[in-house]
């Protein structure tokens, strides 16, 4: 299955499984955490300059919409992140997460 990769477009944070991705840092068998670190590390970018909330929309490899919560907590999101990142690539799926300031 392939990795999720964070993709910044504009603010929110994009995760997608690009297939087309042919190098970059790997995680050197740390199968468990793919992309974990990122986006935690963005999420503490976004926290550092005042985001509190975040909208979170999941969308098909096709870009339609196939979740979404809105104005889910810094800290919720921080512990469930790993597990969402998880799930959507078991589910072959894009997580968006947009702050709110």
């Amino acid at each position: 299955m392939p990795a999720l990769r964070p993709i910044f477009r504009g603010s929110p944070i994009v995760l997608s499984s690009d297939k087309e991705k042919k190098h970059g840092r790997g995680m050197a068998g740390d199968g468990g955490s793919i992309g974990h670190r990122e986006a935690r590390v963005m999420l503490d970018a976004f926290a550092s300059v005042g985001a509190t909330q975040f909208d979170v929309t999941w969308t098909t490899c096709g870009g339609a919409k196939d979740g979404f919560r809105r104005g889910v907590r810094l800290a919720d999101l921080t512990r469930a992140l790993p597990s969402m990142l998880d799930d959507a690539t078991r589910k072959q799926r894009n997580l968006i997460v947009r702050p709110h300031g």
